[in-house]
This record gives C-alpha cells, sequence and structure tokens, in this order.
C-alpha cells in the first residue's frame, strides 16, 4: 500500500509514502521514500508506454537507483543506451535540492525556527523565481538576476508596497549560498556559481536607543517578576558583555564574595563549522577584562551557581569536561547555542507581546547608551564594552580599580528595582 505526490516542476520525480513491515517489530509503518521515474522504449509494442523507475530515501539517492535500472534495462534489451536517457548525480532540479538540504541540516546546529526561516526563505523567494532549473544547470546568470533584477523588485510578503529589503535579500543570499556550498562538497555540482555574484550590501537598521532602553527596562522588570530564571539569563547584557562572552563565562572567572567582587571576561563561546561549539580563549578585543561586579549582576550570577548545584543532581545533566564550569548550561548539561540563545530572547518578547522587539546585539547599545545617561565615565565604560583603540589605551591606563568600582556599582543602581 502507498500514497503518491508528485511535487509541481519536478519532472519524473515523486514522493511516496509506504507501508511497509518493520523485520525488528513484526509491525506495519509508514516510510517516506521518493521515486524517480524515466519513459523509456517498450520492448515489444512501440504504441505503449514503459517507465523505469528508482526509489530511494533522498531525491539524489532515487536518481541514482534510476541510472542504474536504466543500464540493466537497456543491457538487457542489448541495446545502446541513449544519451538522453542517462541521469546524472546532479539532475535534480533546484527545489527538490533545497528541500532535501533544509530536511538534512543538523538541528544541533541549526534550531527548528531557524530551519523554518531557511525554508521560508527559498520556498517565497528562490523556488518560484529558479526552481524548476536542474541544480546541474544553475549558472551565474540565473543568480545574478534573481538578486540583482528580480528580487529588488519583489515586495514583502502580505505588503504590496512595501519593497524587500536589502538586508532581506542579503539572508536570501546566505542561505542559498550555504545550501550550494554542501552541494558542492557533494559533488552534486562543480562549483558554486553564487559565489561570483556580488552579495547585496548589509545595512545597519535604525534603532530608536532611547526607545529601546525603555522597553528594555520594562522587559527585565516583567522578567524578575515573573520570570527570575530568564533575566538571570540575559541580565549580563545590560553590562554590555557581548553574547559570546556571555555564553563563555565560567564559574572559576569569578568571585562573588569580599569586598571586590567581579569577573574575569576572557573567553566566548564561537561555532567554528566543522567543529561546533567551541570555547575560544580570547575575546574579540584579544585581551582579558576584568569587570566589577555590582547589583542586580552579583545576585543574578550567585543564583546561577545555586542553580548550578541544582542541576548537578539531575540523572540528565551530563556536561562534556570542555564545557561543565560554563555558568550558562541546559539542564542536559549542553551549553546554549547563539541561534538557541536568539530564540529565547525572542520568544520571551513574543510571550509578552511585545510589538516592538529589540535585537539581542541591541543590548549593547542599550547598555552603552545607558551607561552614559548614568554618568558613567568613558574610560570606564569602554572598559566594560570591551571596545580598544589606540587612543583608548591611555584611558585603560588611567582606570583605576577604585573609580571603575564606584561608578559601575551607580550604573547597576539604575537597573535594580529597589532605586529603579
Amino acid at each position: 500500500m502507498s500514497q503518491s505526490r508528485r511535487l509541481k516542476g519536478t519532472g519524473g520525480l515523486w514522493q511516496r509514502t509506504q507501508t511497509r513491515l518493520n523485520p525488528r517489530t513484526g509491525e506495519l509503518e509508514a516510510v517516506d521514500v521518493w521515486q524517480a521515474a524515466k519513459e523509456v522504449p517498450h520492448p515489444t509494442d512501440e504504441t505503449k508506454r514503459k517507465w523505469v523507475t528508482g526509489t530511494g530515501s533522498t531525491p539524489t539517492e532515487a536518481n541514482k537507483k534510476l541510472s542504474k535500472n536504466l543500464e540493466r534495462y537497456y543491457q538487457k534489451l542489448s541495446i545502446p543506451q541513449p544519451a538522453s536517457a542517462a541521469i546524472r548525480h546532479g539532475g535534480q532540479s533546484l527545489q527538490n535540492y533545497l528541500e532535501e538540504w533544509i530536511r538534512e541540516l543538523d538541528p544541533n546546529r541549526v534550531s527548528s525556527q531557524l530551519q523554518r526561516k531557511y525554508a521560508q526563505y527559498m520556498r517565497n523567494h528562490v523556488i518560484p523565481h529558479i526552481g524548476s532549473v536542474p541544480i546541474k544547470d544553475l549558472t551565474y546568470q540565473h543568480l545574478k538576476t534573481l538578486f540583482d533584477a528580480t528580487l529588488p523588485a519583489k515586495t514583502k510578503l502580505g505588503n504590496n508596497e512595501q519593497l524587500l529589503g536589502t538586508n532581506a535579500r542579503l539572508n536570501i543570499y546566505k542561505v542559498l549560498n550555504n545550501a550550494l556550498k554542501v552541494a558542492v562538497k557533494k559533488g552534486t555540482i562543480d562549483r558554486n556559481p553564487l559565489e561570483l555574484v556580488t552579495p547585496p550590501r548589509y545595512k545597519q537598521p535604525e534603532e530608536n536607543i532611547p526607545q529601546m532602553m525603555h522597553l528594555a527596562r520594562w522587559l527585565f522588570d516583567e522578567l524578575e517578576d515573573n520570570d527570575l530564571e530568564a533575566y538571570d539569563h540575559f541580565i549580563l547584557g545590560v553590562m554590555g558583555l557581548r553574547r559570546g562572552e556571555r555564553l563563555g563565562l565560567s564559574f572559576s572567572d569569578l568571585i562573588l564574595t569580599g569586598q571586590t567582587p567581579k569577573m574575569t571576561i576572557k573567553q566566548q563561546l564561537s561555532w567554528i563549522t566543522g567543529e561546533g561549539l567551541v570555547i575560544k580563549p580570547t575575546t574579540k578585543t584579544g585581551k582579558p577584562r576584568s569587570v566589577f561586579l555590582s547589583e542586580p549582576w552579583l545576585e543574578s550570577l550567585k543564583r546561577m551557581k545555586d542553580k548550578r548545584r541544582q542541576q548537578k543532581k539531575l540523572s540528565t545533566f551530563t556536561p562534556k569536561l570542555e564545557f561543565e564550569d560554563l555558568v550558562f548550561l541546559k539542564d542536559n548539561g549542553k551549553p546554549w547555542s547563539l541561534n538557541e540563545d536568539n530564540d529565547y530572547w525572542n520568544s520571551l518578547q513574543e510571550q509578552l507581546n511585545m510589538k516592538e522587539k529589540i535585537r539581542g546585539h541591541a543590548l549593547r547599545h542599550i547598555a552603552a547608551t545607558s551607561m552614559a545617561d548614568n554618568g558613567v565615565e568613558v574610560e570606564v565604560a569602554m572598559a566594560l564594552l570591551g571596545h580598544e583603540s589606540t587612543a583608548m589605551t591611555f584611558y585603560y591606563r588611567r582606570t583605576t580599580a577604585r573609580k571603575q568600582s564606584s561608578q559601575v556599582t551607580n550604573y547597576g543602581l539604575g537597573w535594580s528595582r529597589n532605586t529603579a
């Protein structure tokens, strides 16, 4: 028993749901397969149609099976196989390849939310225009026309007046470029033609920082009252830490008691292709920096330490040795990837029905502006934020521990509910 669904624009390629007997369980189960087919001469009657098929778990595998079955068919007839009957490994359409690529994305690397976004980019903006082109035949001209002419003239989905922005087109470019790079690695295509097309230029989105500051204060007040775990997860962002620095923070770099509690920022969590999540031993500026801790950050980190004691009691908490000292770990012991952290931040804003959203990286901009409003001097702010330049080297040398401690304390009071 099987059900078939022929995908539009794919030629002789079908997706089928077959019911098969599982030899291990002895039960029938539904299995999704792909079937490629090609019409061939009938061996005895020229008026009749004859099809050769190949079945596999992916379009590529189905085409490979079809290619072998075609060779056997023509050998059995003892006639040469026409060149037009040959099925190449890259003979599938771009649409089929992109759908296959999205299905095979590693969920440990790409969150489900991001996978849906990738699929939406391809389904709405690439497949309708060049999806029927065989991936082997995809050219520079196809892609140049798409990015230089077709997409700039498109309007946003659901908005017939607003054109598709430069940043949206750049995101589409990046996703398609990643997909085609994988096609090269697989041997599906010889080279990536998109590499020859100049990517759309990124345009920094304009942000109303004073408005964002107001929203951030409201958001953290809500979290402190209703979701203290989420509050602790993100509050270091308004101290100016980069996301990778926050997620790469270790308990061994914290001093939470005594007269001068502080943290040393000397590493960051990063994603490296082929390796996954890794801890890089240096920050973006290349030098460790010490930051004095006051409220609300000190109390938050103390709660994180208590949380770790509870996590260690869980049977599911099994961190790898290189990650076990990280402050931010999930209950299964795995670190938060940057994508997961971003999804978490966005989901909190969705739950609170925030119409105006705050980008995760905007917390650093909010922190810098808030420091200025709270009288934190330039050299202290730059030390906190981790920025470095030749001119600022002189400021760092003149930054005393006493000055930083008092000013960080005053700045922290601005983010504390008791004094806000």
